[in-house]
């Protein structure tokens, strides 16, 4: 049975098409594998398998901060699922990396905030060591704050701290609200300023929840669930400050 030439040409058309759209795919998923992006939205899900993939596609010389920042989610996400000793593996790499970082550019406020919130994670996994870790975290704060005061990044940083440290030691979620207010207009003011943002909000929320303000609170949750809406922890804060209004 012959083919008729029309249908060959269309055939023939399809598979060219088939082709450049499966290259097109490919082409994307190599451009977003190993970025930021993709390692936030990993994290974001609360997904391991995905953050480890995007792990193993970062090469540490070329991308150390990015290789950290990978390292700093994935040992989030062991510590989240009770795995201490993963954790802490996975945290200490981060800040190798970033101290090798900040030495050879001691000029970078992302990294030195960044270097900042891992000592933070570390001290609550490594109680014997909580104090020198504390030492270096607030050295690493005070620089990322000399560096680059209105940086989202680095004022979420210090949110953060101010939100997990006692009273005794100069914490306070009020402090840490105000420091958050500060950081959430910085990443208004420039929208395309990076990763933090949903965060910063989900902090802040969680502040105002323990002031007893379960209003602003849930405002908050609920604009993080809107600018990123695969964000799972604050889909679940949200979801339990419902629940809490609710009754």
């Amino acid at each position: 049975m012959q083919t008729d030439p029309q249908e060959k040409a269309m055939e023939s058309k399809t598979a060219v098409v088939t082709g450049l759209i499966a290259s097109i795919v490919l082409i994307a998923a190599n451009v977003q594998a190993g970025s930021i992006d993709s390692v936030e939205r990993a994290s974001r899900n609360n997904d391991l398998t995905a953050l480890e993939t995007q792990r193993s596609a970062i090469v540490d010389a070329d991308t150390p901060y990015l290789a950290a920042l990978a390292d700093y989610r994935i040992g989030i996400a062991h510590s989240v699922r009770g795995d201490e000793t993963e954790a802490g593996i996975a945290l200490t790499a981060a800040s190798e990396q970033l101290d090798v970082l900040v030495k050879a550019e001691p000029k970078n406020a992302e990294a030195w905030a960044l270097l900042a919130n891992v000592y933070g994670m570390r001290m609550g996994l490594s109680p014997f060591s909580a104090m020198k870790l504390a030492g270096q975290a607030d050295r690493a704060r005070a620089k990322a704050r000399a560096l680059a005061p209105a940086n989202p990044r680095v004022l979420l940083t210090e949110g953060i701290s101010l939100y997990n440290t006692p009273g005794m030691w100069g914490g306070s979620k009020p402090k840490a609200i105000a420091v958050l207010d500060q950081a959430i207009a910085a990443f208004e003011a420039t929208p395309d300023s990076g990763w933090g943002f949903a965060e910063a909000l989900v902090w802040r929320g969680l502040a105002h929840a323990e002031t007893g303000d379960t209003a602003a609170a849930e405002r908050d949750f609920k604009r993080a669930v809107e600018l990123e809406p695969d964000y799972a922890w604050a889909q679940s804060l949200l979801a339990r400050q419902r629940a809490v209004a609710s009754n």
